[in-house]
């Protein structure tokens, strides 16, 4: 803390949504901006400019030299997000809202539950994130006093994230798999629910170290889904032991998964490589 330095300020700022073939079709491009127009963060896609429209999916006050240094408009992978490996333009927002007094969020987004299922909220490499949100408070720190008690806050939703991914998956199983989801949660207690996801995020964050390095984009979908598969499996072949469903209704589910994973995979490879070729990388 500083003697008499000035306070970390805040600037407000809003996230818009455009209609895109993001992934999939009826998906949304989600940038950022302040309220004066003059920072913006195009997050690899359109902005303000923009002719699509654009609706406000939120809004919040952003802590200003802090978000600016962790993830700046025009070096978002300083954030440790490398689009289309560890997140994509809902990821950058999420990162970008993240940084702020209220908990906000781009759920109001289209298809951003695909977002967060696959990436998580805030992207691949949780520990890897804490760290660089960690160091870039510190450097801020230097100049700026902080009133506000800003890295535990902002530490603390990334920790209670867990909840808006387990509902990600809930969608997802439900509009892209036919998984009767309600029905099964009423008949095992969710410890088992947490238990499941806790592991497939750290099979998640081991496949995310293991490429942090090389940064092989497509090496990591097709172990992603691969693994995303094995997961699904474990989990129907306990409802299967338990007699919550039959084994007619497994093999239906995990083909309706196998199925759904390879549309996926192929969406996203073909968006992430569209997005490079525009120039809209930063």
């Amino acid at each position: 803390m500083l003697n008499g330095g000035p306070d970390i300020s805040l600037m407000e700022i809003e996230a818009y949504a455009m209609s895109s073939t993001y992934i999939f079709d009826n998906s949304d491009h989600v940038f950022v901006i302040d309220k004066s127009r003059t920072i913006e963060w195009k997050n690899a896609g359109g902005g303000w400019d923009d002719s699509r429209p654009k609706r406000k999916v939120a809004s919040t006050r952003a802590y200003k030299e802090w978000v600016l240094d962790f993830i700046p408009p025009n070096n978002l992978a300083k954030s440790g997000i490398r689009f289309g490996f560890n997140g994509v333009c809902q990821t950058y927002a999420n990162l970008e809202l993240l940084i702020a007094e209220t908990d906000a969020s781009v759920k109001a987004a289209e298809r951003n539950y695909l977002c967060l299922w696959y990436y998580g909220k805030y992207g691949m490499g949780v520990d890897n994130l804490k760290d660089l949100l960690k160091k870039s408070y510190n450097e801020v720190s230097k100049k700026y006093n902080d009133p506000y008690n800003a890295l535990p806050k902002v530490l603390t939703r990334i920790d209670n994230s867990t909840n808006d991914e387990l509902e990600a998956w809930r969608k997802v199983s439900i509009e892209h798999c036919g998984i009767d989801v309600d029905a099964i949660l009423r008949k095992i207690p969710m410890s088992d629910v947490n238990f499941r996801y806790n592991e497939f995020v750290k099979e998640r964050e081991r496949l995310y170290q293991k490429h942090k390095s090389d940064g092989n984009s497509s090496v990591l979908r097709a172990e992603m889904k691969k693994a995303i598969y094995t997961h699904s499996e474990v989990i129907m072949n306990y409802l299967t032991t338990n007699g919550i469903i039959t084994e007619k209704q497994k093999n239906n589910y995990l083909n309706n998964i196998n199925n759904f994973l390879s549309q996926f995979t192929d969406s996203l490879e073909a968006y992430v490589n569209s997005v490079i070729e525009s120039g809209f990388i930063q």
